[in-house]
């Protein structure tokens, strides 16, 4: 099991704090505050395009709780202040490893969470929602464990075909 952060930064939001004519300059912060703080937490950056990053905890099977750091994360995240973060979190079941050529070699995730994070991080860039969050119905129990003091429970999804047929959403 793995957990899987979606963060997606919309640059024009974030030009009212810094100089609008350096979107560059806007980018590599937030960037740099995304990869940073994954870091800290175990994560690892499993893509980057444009300002959304893709993340995974555990996926090399070494994080012993992957929910918590992944919530760890978020709250370092959420210290930065980016204005016009939008963070979408799900775990569950994915296949994992390494993909690539010789010499360069990236780690990956295929899963139904995966598309769940980056529906979720869409989802709350449209509500104005800095971090939504959604986990199996079946794994509620542990999630709500580690951090029943930030989740609020908002919207149930159905996805059929998937593992898991219900998801509870929470914001964070």
């Amino acid at each position: 099991s793995i957990s899987v952060a979606s963060v997606d930064v919309k640059l024009g939001s974030a030009f009212h704090t810094i100089q609008e004519s350096d979107p560059e300059y806007v980018a590599s912060r937030n960037l740099e505050a995304i990869i940073s703080s994954s870091e800290r937490t175990e994560g690892v950056v499993m893509s980057v395009l444009g300002t959304s990053v893709m993340i995974a905890w555990n996926a090399s099977g070494r994080c012993g709780n992957h929910v918590a750091c992944c919530f760890r994360f978020l709250s370092l995240l959420w210290k930065f202040r980016l204005s016009g973060c939008h963070v979408g979190i799900s775990n569950g079941s994915a296949f994992c490893g390494t993909i690539g050529a010789l010499g360069q070699r990236f780690v990956t995730a295929m899963g139904s969470i995966i598309s769940i994070s980056s529906s979720l991080c869409a989802t709350g860039a449209e509500i104005g929602c800095f971090g939504l969050y959604a986990t199996p119905e079946k794994m509620v129990s542990a999630a709500a464990t580690s951090m029943s003091s930030s989740l609020r429970p908002i919207d149930k999804w159905s996805l059929s075909g998937t593992e898991h047929d219900e998801f509870t959403v929470y914001q964070v």
